[in-house]
Protein backbone atom coordinates (compact mmCIF):
# COMPACT_ATOMS: atom_id res chain seq x y z
CA UNK A 1 0.00 0.00 0.00
CA UNK A 2 1.92 3.26 -1.22
CA UNK A 3 1.22 6.70 1.23
CA UNK A 4 -0.95 9.46 0.49
CA UNK A 5 1.52 11.49 -0.54
CA UNK A 6 3.32 9.26 -2.98
CA UNK A 7 3.69 9.43 -6.44
CA UNK A 8 4.29 7.16 -9.48
CA UNK A 9 6.43 9.00 -11.46
CA UNK A 10 9.35 11.66 -10.90
CA UNK A 11 7.48 15.20 -11.14
CA UNK A 12 9.52 16.24 -14.06
CA UNK A 13 8.07 12.92 -16.15
CA UNK A 14 5.20 14.72 -16.54
CA UNK A 15 6.33 16.36 -19.72
CA UNK A 16 8.56 19.21 -20.84
CA UNK A 17 9.64 22.07 -19.26
CA UNK A 18 7.10 24.43 -19.83
CA UNK A 19 8.08 27.42 -21.69
CA UNK A 20 7.90 31.21 -20.48
CA UNK A 21 9.77 34.02 -20.59
CA UNK A 22 12.99 33.52 -20.91
CA UNK A 23 14.69 35.08 -17.70
CA UNK A 24 18.05 36.25 -20.58
CA UNK A 25 17.65 36.28 -24.52
CA UNK A 26 20.72 36.70 -26.90
CA UNK A 27 22.12 40.04 -26.34
CA UNK A 28 21.64 40.67 -23.14
CA UNK A 29 24.26 42.21 -20.95
CA UNK A 30 24.43 39.95 -17.83
CA UNK A 31 26.62 39.46 -14.50
CA UNK A 32 28.42 36.40 -13.33
CA UNK A 33 27.10 35.16 -9.98
CA UNK A 34 30.29 32.16 -9.71
CA UNK A 35 32.19 31.44 -12.66
CA UNK A 36 32.65 27.80 -11.04
CA UNK A 37 35.40 26.42 -12.54
CA UNK A 38 34.90 28.57 -16.41
CA UNK A 39 36.97 31.92 -17.28
CA UNK A 40 34.29 34.19 -15.91
CA UNK A 41 35.02 36.97 -13.47
CA UNK A 42 32.43 37.41 -10.29
CA UNK A 43 30.35 40.52 -10.74
CA UNK A 44 31.42 41.28 -14.12
CA UNK A 45 28.86 41.97 -17.65
CA UNK A 46 29.02 39.45 -20.12
CA UNK A 47 26.77 39.50 -23.22
CA UNK A 48 24.57 36.37 -23.80
CA UNK A 49 24.95 35.29 -27.24
CA UNK A 50 22.63 32.18 -26.77
CA UNK A 51 20.02 31.43 -24.15
CA UNK A 52 18.38 27.49 -24.16
CA UNK A 53 15.36 26.67 -22.14
CA UNK A 54 15.42 23.69 -19.54
CA UNK A 55 14.02 20.57 -21.17
CA UNK A 56 12.91 17.24 -20.33
CA UNK A 57 15.29 14.28 -22.00
CA UNK A 58 13.05 11.79 -23.41
CA UNK A 59 15.50 9.08 -23.72
CA UNK A 60 15.38 9.25 -19.50
CA UNK A 61 13.74 6.86 -17.98
CA UNK A 62 13.47 8.88 -15.08
CA UNK A 63 12.70 11.94 -16.31
CA UNK A 64 15.90 13.65 -16.08
CA UNK A 65 15.12 17.55 -17.32
CA UNK A 66 18.16 19.71 -18.43
CA UNK A 67 18.98 23.12 -16.82
CA UNK A 68 18.82 26.17 -18.61
CA UNK A 69 22.39 26.85 -20.81
CA UNK A 70 23.14 30.19 -22.30
CA UNK A 71 26.27 30.90 -24.38
CA UNK A 72 28.72 33.68 -23.95
CA UNK A 73 32.38 34.60 -23.84
CA UNK A 74 34.73 34.25 -21.45
CA UNK A 75 37.32 36.55 -20.24
CA UNK A 76 39.53 35.00 -22.82
CA UNK A 77 37.34 35.45 -25.67
CA UNK A 78 36.38 31.79 -26.15
CA UNK A 79 32.32 30.84 -26.50
CA UNK A 80 31.61 28.85 -23.96
CA UNK A 81 28.10 26.78 -23.10
CA UNK A 82 27.30 26.56 -19.30
CA UNK A 83 24.43 26.84 -16.81
CA UNK A 84 22.29 29.64 -17.06
CA UNK A 85 21.84 29.75 -13.25
CA UNK A 86 25.44 31.23 -13.57
CA UNK A 87 24.15 34.76 -14.68
CA UNK A 88 21.74 37.04 -13.80
CA UNK A 89 20.54 39.47 -15.52
CA UNK A 90 21.74 43.39 -15.44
Amino acid sequence: MKPENSTDAHPAAAGPAKPGKAPLRAGDIAVCRGPRGYNFTMGREYEILAYEEPYRDESSSSGFVWPAYVRGKDDEGRVVHCHAHRFTPK
